[in-house]
């Protein structure tokens, strides 16, 4: 309860995604969404403002179960973790990451 509550609370004001796995068993502890939009506009007729405002900003968009995320960065903690257990790395080693990996040419 109290992981699923700080997920929200971060994405109060944020736009983006929480997913939070226990990895030993992997039940999910959080799933959250953000870029809010209050539910209650649908109670009654849209004006053509708050429909491009939900429509242009994507506010529907569930981010945590839509979204479509490059796992490179999850996969960074793991190999960090490794080189560390390995004695590849120390602590205080630090790699640039520019954000794109060239591959065959």
């Amino acid at each position: 309860k109290k992981v699923q509550e700080a997920a929200d609370a971060v994405l109060e004001t944020q736009r983006g995604a929480v997913v939070a796995i226990d990895v030993r068993t992997g039940d999910i502890l959080a799933l959250a969404s953000g870029s809010k939009f209050d539910p209650n506009l649908f109670t009654r007729e849209l004006s053509a403002h708050d429909w491009k405002d939900i429509v242009e900003d994507r506010k529907l968009h569930d981010r945590a179960v839509q979204g479509v995320y490059p796992p490179g960065s999850v996969f960074k903690i793991f190999t960090g973790i490794a080189a560390l257990s390995e004695n590849v790395a120390k602590p205080q080693d630090s790699v640039f990451c520019p954000g794109y990996y060239f591959f065959a040419g």
